[in-house]
């Protein structure tokens, strides 16, 4: 796995590219479900992902614990085999941005054929880059996306407020099961 801080330091891939983003707090079952459909669509995967919580920087009187360093998210997506992590520090350039503008700056230095994300995903200056948004953009830029459904445990969502909730409550094994 190749890791680069920086979108002008990008490597070249081999084609089609696959990439998704998100902070991936934890890399937990459901991220790895996602990773897993990413992999198997592509040539090559890219993840973009922060240097901590966006929200640590947007509501810094209320920051989101992480659920793991930094270098540990990053040895667990490296088992998760892919080629290209993109690190971020999310700052107010990056908070400033829409969310068209933020996808042509990442498709400028890597042109990416898919972009896979989890349903209700939506990013960009006030989260305005929902599905259909960005779908439709996608169309015009000439990148496919799949915005897959929620992995699920015994019918309840993996996510990482879900997980941090179990930790907070002393549900270790469930805790634990989430993770993988």
């Amino acid at each position: 796995m190749h890791r680069v801080d920086s979108l002008d330091t990008i490597p070249q891939l081999d084609k089609p590219i696959g990439l998704t983003m998100g902070t991936f707090d934890g890399v937990h079952k459901g991220h790895q479900y996602l990773l897993g459909t990413l992999k198997s669509q592509v040539a090559s995967t890219a993840l973009l992902t922060f240097a901590r919580h966006p929200l640590t920087f947007l509501r810094p009187h209320t920051p989101v614990k992480p659920l793991m360093t930094l270098d540990e998210k990053l040895s667990r997506l490296e088992a998760c085999g892919l080629d290209l992590v993109i690190v971020l520090n999310f700052d107010q350039s990056i908070a400033n941005l829409t969310y068209d503008a933020f996808l042509r700056e990442i498709y400028r230095h890597l042109p990416f054929s898919l972009l896979v994300l989890g349903k209700g995903a939506a990013f960009g200056k006030g989260r305005a880059g929902t599905e259909p948004l960005v779908t439709k953009l996608g169309q015009s830029m000439g990148f496919k996306t799949d915005y897959l459904n929620k992995f699920t445990i015994d019918g309840s969502p993996v996510s990482s407020q879900r997980i941090r909730k179990l930790r907070e409550s002393g549900q270790e094994e469930l805790e634990k099961k989430y993770l993988g």
